[in-house]
């Protein structure tokens, strides 16, 4: 799950390869003060997982 996403340049299911653009970060209008940052997590079966694994 990414928030702070302007655009996104995948569909969900979509397998994707290393160093693809998946999408372009935004802003967030709560956080419009603060620059330019993605929020990351990963979920599984509804609970949020470290998402450590998921990553080389």
């Amino acid at each position: 799950m990414y928030c702070g996403l302007a655009n996104v340049s995948v569909k969900k299911g979509e397998t994707v390869s290393i160093g693809q653009k998946i999408g372009t970060v935004g802003t967030v209008p709560s956080e419009v003060s603060e620059d330019s940052h993605l929020h990351f997590a990963v979920q599984k079966d509804g609970a949020f997982v470290d998402p450590a694994s998921y990553l080389q």
